[in-house]
């Protein structure tokens, strides 16, 4: 099997889909730090050359968590219950991928992304319920690979992804929003 590489993509579009398991980082990870694999994302690349694209992507991911239960100071007075706290994070995401010829099936690439994205944030404590919507651009990067194993088939995509958003905060507790992505997708050849 002659390996394929990019090869003949410039000027071509790719359509694809990541099935996405998060995990927040920073101080989003003391609000809610279980792992999620409530994720996915939705992307376009134009292949400018036959190892770099450009594109956009629209992603969603959602983190839920129950904290010990705890006393929690509030105006006269004081309320001891278990919080449930809950992160969705949606954004829209432009970006450029590099990938690198290896002469096998298996593209390596890189990339970097930025955009604007939206957080909803709740906290649920006995009766009491908190929430706020923070909007912040995102930026972020990742690494992977492309496994292409023919012209006609998809191309199997397996990477990480770091996003950052420094003005996503909630409380006293969260002062920027980080995660860490392990995406598992298909894009079309």
């Amino acid at each position: 099997m002659q390996p394929l590489g990019p090869q003949g993509r410039e000027g071509k579009f790719s359509l694809g889909f990541t099935y996405n398991i998060g995990f927040p980082v920073g101080s989003v990870h003391d609000f809610t730090s279980k792992t999620s694999g409530l994720g996915f994302e939705f992307f376009g690349k134009y292949w400018v050359m036959e190892q770099l694209t450009i594109g956009a992507d629209v992603d969603w991911q959602t983190f839920v968590d129950s904290r010990p239960r705890t006393t929690t100071q509030i105006d006269h007075g004081a309320v001891t219950a278990t919080a449930y706290n809950s992160v969705q994070l949606g954004a829209l995401r432009a970006g450029a991928d590099y990938y690198v010829e290896t002469g096998t099936p298996v593209l390596p690439y890189a990339g970097l992304n930025l955009g604007f994205a939206w957080s909803t944030f709740e906290t649920s404590a006995a009766d009491i319920t908190l929430y706020d919507n923070q909007e912040s651009f995102i930026v972020g990067g990742e690494l992977g690979a492309a496994l292409n194993f023919g012209k006609q088939v998809p191309i199997l995509l397996i990477g990480g992804r770091y996003s950052y958003q420094p003005s996503a905060e909630f409380l006293d507790t969260v002062t920027d929003m980080q995660t860490i992505t392990i995406q598992l997708g298909l894009m079309s050849p």
